[in-house]
């Protein structure tokens, strides 16, 4: 996997809100039908749009296409949709979605402290780095272009590896990979699953879920 950061030109009046997502297509021979979502990782003020995509150069896919792109290609953006969002204080839990809704929530708050807001749904600094600005935006500068998987070893928190055994967008063996670099982790297999294990065994997911989660 490689992770690919995208900046394209914004269309007037195309507009978004923090944790929402568009489709996308690539205006070439064979692909202006191939739509994928894609979350914003930028602010709605911004003047151009970003995208920060984890690709799969052995699949030969869209964004396997995405990695080859020149500067003067074109996108086709859809509508934007989403109903992730930031609604005060709590947990992320990014099943499925990815963590890129919450990296442009995360900017958002961060841009609302530089500010000065008063709104009491936000967190103060000291609580806004503790929770997630150090770790997505500061210590790991260098993701876009670079394979995470390197990152697995700097992992120490207990981890549950849930995965799909016919996934055909992140194959089982990356799994078994992460399990083995990352120390404290434990892996949960869905044999009926794809790359949805949350919709096609859903019983099984939130009782795995809630065993990880709850002491």
């Amino acid at each position: 996997m490689i992770v690919l950061q995208i900046v394209t030109e914004k269309p007037q009046h195309y507009n978004f809100t923090p944790g929402q997502a568009t489709e996308i297509s690539i205006n070439k021979n064979g692909w202006k039908n191939e739509k994928r979502p894609f979350t914003f990782t930028c602010l709605p003020d911004n003047d151009v749009l970003e995208f920060t995509i984890k690709t799969y150069p052995l699949h030969k896919g869209v964004t396997n296409e995405l990695l080859v792109l020149k500067k003067d290609n074109v996108l086709i953006l859809h509508d934007v949709f989403g109903a992730i969002a930031y609604k005060g204080e709590g947990l992320f839990i990014a099943g499925g979605a990815g963590v890129t809704p919450f990296i442009c929530i995360i900017r958002y708050l961060q841009s609302k402290m530089k500010q000065g807001t008063t709104n009491s749904s936000l967190p103060t600094k000291r609580q806004y780095i503790k929770r997630g600005k150090k770790y997505l935006i500061k210590q790991y500068p260098e993701w876009p272009g670079q394979n995470i998987l390197k990152l697995n070893p700097n992992v120490r928190l207990h981890t549950v590896i849930m995965h799909g055994k016919k996934d055909k967008i992140c194959s089982f063996d990356l799994a078994e990979q992460m399990k083995i670099e990352i120390s404290n982790s434990y892996i949960v297999t869905f044999e009926k699953s794809g790359h949805s294990m949350f919709l096609e065994e859903t019983k099984k997911f939130n009782a795995a879920l809630i065993k990880f989660a709850l002491p």
